[in-house]
């Protein structure tokens, strides 16, 4: 059976129809002993708006931390879409570490 389309003359109320955009569902994994963070994304969403969401939901800086995916340090120009995510990825947080200079004699 085919697919009908609609009428391209047809009165659609005014309303216009946009394209389904198909979200990417984004698990952030804080470790062991915390809640994981579920984001639900466009794949064109920068992920400046993703650190955004995490720093609001840790009570954190966004220049505090930062976010990987498979090894990969994720920047906040990149998209999910630039890094080719599939429907449901999981990403890590990792803490910026403070200190840990040599300690001279």
């Amino acid at each position: 059976m085919a697919a009908v389309k609609p009428d391209p003359g047809q009165d659609n109320g005014g309303a216009e129809q946009k394209p389904d955009v198909q979200k990417i569902k984004i698990t952030v994994r804080f470790g062991a002993d915390r809640d994981d963070l579920q984001i639900n994304v466009k794949p064109h969403t920068p992920f400046s708006k993703i650190y955004r969401a995490v720093a609001e939901h840790q009570g954190k800086s966004e220049d505090s931390f930062t976010l990987s995916f498979e090894g990969h340090r994720i920047g906040k120009t990149e998209t999910p879409g630039s890094l080719d995510f599939e429907e449901e990825e999981v990403i890590d947080m990792h803490l910026a570490q403070v200190g840990g200079g040599a300690v001279e004699p």
